[in-house]
């Protein structure tokens, strides 16, 4: 036989009498350790075929959800496709809330109709005059909500636009209209931003869901006769966190995400709607604010003009009321726009709102005049005043 079958015979025969040399305690315990490290290996065998299939089974139930998810998706595009606003509105604990600086925003639904806004570094719509301490020409500072932003209409047809096209030789235009403010917030963002334009004339535009926005974001109230500014507590800062974050997320485009924010929405907003104090309190507070607030413009010297989205002060007759005791003590000029629509259709945008293109055409239209007044009359009074001093 070869000389290396008798090498490895006499290695095993060496370790085997070894082994019966070894004290009985010694034996055992070798014994002992190949069972510990068999078991061992048997153990980690068994781990890893338990890691495989947990690794399975995650990948298994992921590809599911995201194929449920993406089959939900593509149903709701086909079925019932949803609008979509991106990015959304920012809180704001100033205002509660605010657009997005420096953005371009858009609003569609796909296949239907689509608008694209753009705001600038301040988070209002483009173009603004630049803030200075001198200006050339008198300015217009307008107050409102979405229908003053022009939500439903592309840059340039809102009807500050419009309005600073007509009055380009005349007056700047500032428009300072957030989609969901109410007075409480106009009047907060009037003096702390409108008022650096020193304007001659304030436009205020009423919608009917002023008196409860009011309630809802109180950051403006009266104290003493004098408005105090709070600090907006609708959010706390973990969902205003989460609002932000989503506001500007990818999730926005989601037709699924956004049939779901819809419907939370409209049952919050109706929560909320519903649990808000009675109507008489909402239009006291709204008259409180809208009488400090006139008056205050009247003795600076500032011009107030209220229009409202037609059909919808007549829905609070104490408003009514007293926007009228407000219009014949001279403090505000009433415009009535029910008039200026007589007789007139398809001018809603299909985007929902009122006014669409046509729409803020004829607000316009109906509004130079008036502002170009005002501008005129208010410019004559402070050359007056200065004569005087």
């Amino acid at each position: 036989m070869p000389a290396k079958f008798w090498d490895s015979y006499l290695e095993d025969a060496r370790a085997a009498l070894s082994l019966q040399k070894m004290p009985l305690q010694n034996r055992l315990a070798a014994s002992a350790k190949d069972i510990s490290l068999a078991q061992l290996a048997r153990d980690v065998a068994k781990a890893i075929n338990m890691t495989r299939k947990a690794v399975f089974i995650t990948i298994l139930a992921s590809g599911s959800v995201l194929t449920c998810l993406a089959f939900f998706e593509v149903s709701v595009r086909l079925i019932n496709p949803q609008p979509e606003l991106y990015p959304r509105l920012v809180h704001s604990s100033r205002y509660g809330t605010l657009l997005p600086k420096s953005a371009t925003i858009v609003q569609q639904l796909p296949g239907a109709w689509k608008f694209v806004y753009h705001t600038n570094e301040y988070g209002f719509r483009v173009s603004m005059p630049p803030i200075s301490n001198r200006y050339d020409r008198p300015n217009i500072v307008l107050l409102g909500d979405s229908y003053t932003f022009g939500q439903g209409v592309n840059d340039g047809e809102e009807f500050g636009a419009v309005l600073a096209d007509k009055l380009a030789s005349k007056a700047n235009v500032v428009n300072l209209g957030v989609p969901g403010f109410g007075l409480t917030h106009e009047i907060r963002v009037f003096y702390e931003f409108g008022r650096l334009f020193e304007p001659e004339v304030v436009v205020l535009q009423f919608c009917g869901n002023d008196p409860s926005d009011n309630l809802y974001e109180m950051v403006t109230t009266l104290v003493d006769g004098r408005f105090d500014f709070r600090t907006d507590r609708s959010l706390n800062s973990v969902l205003s966190s989460i609002k932000n974050w989503l506001s500007g997320s990818i999730i926005q485009k989601s037709a699924a995400y956004n049939l779901a924010r819809n419907r939370i929405y409209d049952l919050w907003h109706r929560r909320v709607t519903e649990s808000a104090k009675e109507t008489h309190e909402q239009e006291k507070f709204y008259n409180e604010l809208l009488v400090a607030f006139a008056d205050d413009l009247r003795r600076r010297g500032i011009r107030l003009i209220l229009i409202a989205v037609p059909g919808q002060l007549a829905l609070f007759p104490e408003i009514l009321k007293q926007v009228d005791t407000l219009n014949q003590q001279g403090d505000l000029d009433y415009l009535a726009s029910e008039i200026w629509f007589d007789g007139k259709t398809d001018y809603g945008s299909p985007e929902g709102h009122l006014w669409g293109v046509r729409g803020h055409q004829i607000v316009a239209e109906h509004l130079v005049d008036p502002l170009r007044s005002a501008v005129e009359r208010s410019v004559v009074e402070g050359r007056q005043t200065d004569a005087l001093q």
